[in-house]
Order: structure tokens, then C-alpha cells, then sequence
């Protein structure tokens, strides 16, 4: 397990990988305009073994899995299953989720995928999401003593991460480009874990509608 120390020593792993640990999470999500709310639980299965040793296995809704490696490193993702084949699909060695020291100003970067900005138009070949458009995004821990309230509480010395990038899109059938600017920022609880993760993919284009979404803890064991 990864452990956080700071003044006063170790103060809780950032990234419970323990068998039996769950979190549930409200999530609110806006895209075209349009507000869902709804929920979701998170949990950790234990490990297996992999080739360079141990595996954490996070189980989230779907029935889709994540397969994490802690080490002196920091956290990596290394493949996820999901879909209704469940099939496994491999990441590269520097997928990090967090990655060590965990002292402000470490940075790293992995690609994404745009998954709230949207075409105004519903025209076959137009949405976005469906494209499965990649983004590069550049992460930095911008504090490690945040202070975060969430309907699960408030927690202290909270490690904030921050990423942004962009992307460029065809809109409009092909006939304009469309800027997409996204911004995700992630805190982290000493001993909990993931509490509040925000996203928003945003763009100035008359062919686009921007998006945003919000996780927040709401139980935990």
C-alpha cells in the first residue's frame, strides 16, 4: 500500500486497495444541458497476482474492473475489463493514477477521452462521445492539505490533483474545427481515498455544447 507521509509521519494510504474496502459516491453529470443525478459503489475485490507481483482489483458499476500496482513508483493503472465480452484491455507502463512523491509539484501525464462535451447536432457521425476522441491531459499535485466537505464528512489534509488539456474536433459535419479545453482536479483522503473529482470539458464553438461532472463521497467502509 502507498502511504502519504507528511509532517508527523505516515497518515493513511491514498489508494485503499484492501479487500472488503467499498465507497459509495453521488455523481451529478451535465451534458447538453441536460442534469442527471444518480449513484454509484466502488469496490475492492483483493488481489491477484501479476506478472511483476501483486494486483489490486477495484470493481466498479457495469461490472467493469480496474487493475491497480502501489509501489515506490506511485499508483498505476495497468489494464481494466469491462463490457459485456469482458475483455481485457492492457495499459501502458505510465498509466499512473498518482504518482510519487506526493509532494506538491510532482507531475506526470496520461491520455483520456472526451466524455461530457457534445455536438449540438444528432446527425450520424456528429456526437463526440461515440468517436471516443483522445486527450492528453497534464497532472500535478497542486496542494497536500486540502480540506474537503463532502456529504460522507469533512476531511483534512486532503492531497489535491490537478490536470488539464485539450483536443481538436471536426464539427458541423466535417466542415469546422471545434476547441475543446477540459479540466479535472481529484482529492484524495489519508486511509479513504477518492472523495470529490470534478471534470469539465468545455469549448467556445457554436457546434458544441460543454459538460461537467461531479463525484462526491458519500459512505465508506
Amino acid at each position: 500500500m502507498l502511504m502519504f507521509a507528511g509532517c508527523g509521519g505516515a497518515r493513511g494510504t491514498l489508494f485503499p486497495l484492501d479487500a472488503g474496502r467499498s465507497w459509495d459516491y453521488s455523481v451529478t453529470t451535465t451534458v447538453l444541458d441536460q442534469t442527471v443525478r444518480s449513484t454509484m459503489q466502488v469496490r475492492a475485490l483483493g488481489t491477484v497476482d501479476g506478472e511483476d507481483g501483486p494486483v489490486g482489483v477495484i470493481e466498479y458499476p457495469g461490472n467493469a474492473r480496474g487493475y491497480y500496482v502501489s509501489d515506490s513508483d506511485g499508483v498505476r493503472r495497468v489494464a481494466t475489463r469491462r463490457g459485456i465480452d469482458g475483455r481485457m484491455r492492457r495499459d501502458g507502463p505510465k498509466h499512473f493514477i498518482l504518482r510519487s512523491p506526493f509532494a506538491v509539484g510532482t507531475k506526470w501525464s496520461l491520455t483520456s477521452q472526451l466524455t461530457l462535451v457534445e455536438s449540438v447536432f444528432y446527425e450520424a457521425g456528429e456526437r463526440i462521445r461515440d468517436r471516443e476522441v483522445p486527450v492528453t491531459l497534464d497532472f500535478s499535485i497542486a496542494s497536500a492539505g486540502e480540506t474537503v466537505t463532502v456529504p460522507a464528512g469533512t476531511f483534512r489534509d486532503c492531497l489535491k490533483v490537478s490536470a488539464s488539456g485539450s483536443a481538436i474536433v471536426r464539427v458541423n459535419q466535417g466542415a469546422n474545427f471545434g476547441h475543446v479545453d477540459v479540466e479535472h482536479t481529484d482529492w484524495y483522503a489519508p486511509g479513504v481515498g477518492l472523495v470529490r473529482s470534478e471534470r469539465r470539458e468545455s469549448s467556445g464553438s457554436p457546434y458544441l455544447k460543454s459538460g461537467v461532472y461531479v463525484q462526491e463521497l458519500a459512505g465508506y467502509r
